[in-house]
């Protein structure tokens, strides 16, 4: 009788140093542990910010006359949404008190597994512009009640519940760190109320006593308003405002912040 399996050796470049096992959701998973040379990205001045949301998963700014970037996470929001409509629907059929079942349990790990998949995808997209525009450092907007589960509003519920944005962050520090990227956390209150364009001051949260005004504001879903009447992508805004309160400095003028109408360019 054979014993023993075969697991093929997908990075035959790289030396495999050990292995794990583990049970997860009644499967038996076995991951492979590479060993691998960190490609260090010549340091320069060149700084880029992100800003983390729903609709556009990560919106980029940099400190030099670069348009703004967007990736859109809308295959995160789509499986999050299916995850807890199709989570209510079986809830709904179990005994009063029970809330777990085989299936749910199923639907769970199908719903992790894509996550995890298209967390890798756009991340990987993200570092690839990066390293194309030869960024040196990364300062990433960061919530301090972000969990690796979170839920954030019953508006949102469909959205928002389960969605792990600080899994995501987790994911990417360590994509950075092997591309030899620094990672750089701020804390991003009140960067998507202030407005770049005006130079308004940003606070730090609990810490003003006054009431806030800011000069511009939200228009409607993903537009803001400066006061002096320009439009920019809400999104951006909130980049480049991550980028200022984080005390980078720009290396060069943003010129494309002229234009009466500030957009970024998308990519899915």
């Amino acid at each position: 009788m054979k014993q023993g399996i075969k697991i093929a050796n997908r990075h035959k470049v790289l030396d495999c140093k050990c292995f794990r096992i583990y049970n997860k959701n009644d499967k038996i998973l076995c991951e492979l542990i590479y060993e691998k040379e960190i490609e260090q990205v010549k340091k320069n001045d060149r700084v880029a910010s992100i800003d983390i949301g729903l609709e556009n998963l990560f919106t980029i700014a940099f400190n030099y006359n670069k348009k703004g970037i967007s990736i859109k996470g809308t295959k995160l929001k789509a499986i999050n949404q299916y995850f807890n409509k199709e989570k209510a629907r079986l809830q709904s059929m179990l005994p009063n008190k029970q809330y777990v079942s085989k299936f749910i349990n199923q639907l769970l790990y199908k719903r992790t597994e894509q996550l995890r998949n298209y967390i890798g995808y756009y991340t990987n997209k993200l570092i690839e512009i990066l390293r194309t525009e030869r960024i040196s450092k990364l300062v990433v907007g960061y919530n301090k009640g972000w969990k690796q589960e979170i839920n954030i509003g019953s508006k949102n519920n469909q959205s928002f519940v389960n969605i792990p944005f600080k899994k995501i962050l987790d994911i990417l520090r360590y994509k950075l760190e092997d591309n030899g990227i620094e990672y750089k956390e701020q804390e991003e209150s009140y960067t998507s109320k202030a407005s770049y364009l005006d130079n308004d001051e940003i606070p730090i949260y609990k810490e003003e006593t006054n009431e806030i005004k800011f000069s511009g504001r939200r228009i409607k879903r993903g537009i803001y308003k400066s006061k002096q009447g320009k439009i920019i992508n809400a999104d951006l805004n909130g980049a480049l405002n991550i980028l200022k309160k984080s005390g980078e400095k720009l290396i060069e003028e943003l010129e494309y912040l002229r234009f009466d109408n500030i957009f970024t360019s998308k990519l899915v």
